[in-house]
């Protein structure tokens, strides 16, 4: 087997910075840039979502996704959050692992809420997992409820999941 230099050895800073390797069998991506490397390591799999915490959260609250293949490294994870009209918004996890991730619901969620009579109404978004594959999206059973984040004041009641 063949040893190799490091990624972007001998080449200049300028080279550097634009230089993106992938290694197809050990299923890895480094981003070479001025200040140093960041890599990402993925499996071969795309990543599944196997339950969500909380069910019906807030725009800005966090929860849990649980599955398998994501990243460990949090800012390789994207989340995105499918509204029922296709529209997405998405998010990186605040914290990850290769089972778990924790996410805040982003504030461009609250205006792709299903809105009626000029209120938003609680809506279910659909959630895909993107590391260095784009997982599925989730399945109903595994897709939130998410409400708007005035549903946290005392003076907006919110209405029941339709």
């Amino acid at each position: 087997m063949a040893e190799h230099p490091a990624p972007g050895a001998g080449m200049s800073s300028k080279a550097r910075s634009l230089l993106l390797t992938t290694s197809g069998l050990a299923g890895g991506v480094a981003f070479l840039a001025p200040f140093g490397v960041a890599q990402a390591e993925y499996t071969n799999s795309a990543p599944t979502i196997q339950s969500v915490s909380a069910m019906r959260a807030k725009v800005g609250k966090t929860i849990t996704i649980r599955g398998k293949s994501f990243s460990a490294i949090a800012r390789a994870n994207t989340v995105s959050f499918r509204g029922p009209d296709g529209r997405v918004a998405l998010a990186k996890p605040s914290r990850a692992s290769h089972t778990a991730l924790v996410v805040r619901v982003p504030d461009r969620v609250e205006r792709l809420l299903v809105q009626k009579d000029g209120r938003r109404l609680p809506t279910r978004f659909k959630l895909r997992v993107i590391t260095g594959r784009y997982g599925k999206l989730s399945a109903r059973r595994h897709s939130p409820v998410i409400v708007s984040a005035a549903c946290a004041t005392t003076a907006v009641a919110c209405p029941p999941l339709l």
